[in-house]
């Protein structure tokens, strides 16, 4: 962090309060590489563009969501067509 931030003061948090100071500064990091949605799967997280000045027009259903085990709609479905190709496949929801 002292490379690119010369004001950067190394934490002394412990418990929760580092575990959510990694998680702020994986985000930063790993920024548009596609883990924060695994990220929020992984933490229950639920989705909330709420004050972000995000359009909700533009995101239809994703503006905002329930965390994943309130919500089946963060789980990828199995197409229909595999299920039906295949007789011993369930289809994975909770």
């Amino acid at each position: 962090m002292s490379e690119r931030d010369e004001a950067y003061v190394k934490s002394i948090s412990t418990g929760q309060t580092l575990v959510d100071e990694i998680l702020l500064h994986r985000r930063v990091e790993l920024f548009v590489e596609g883990h924060r949605w695994f990220d929020m799967l992984r933490n229950d997280e639920a989705l909330d563009h709420t004050g972000s000045g995000a359009d909700p027009d533009l995101y239809l259903d994703g503006f905002s969501q329930a965390k994943p085990s309130e919500n089946p709609k963060w789980v990828f479905l199995i197409p229909q067509r595999e299920l039906d190709a295949n007789s011993k496949i369930e289809q994975n929801v909770h």
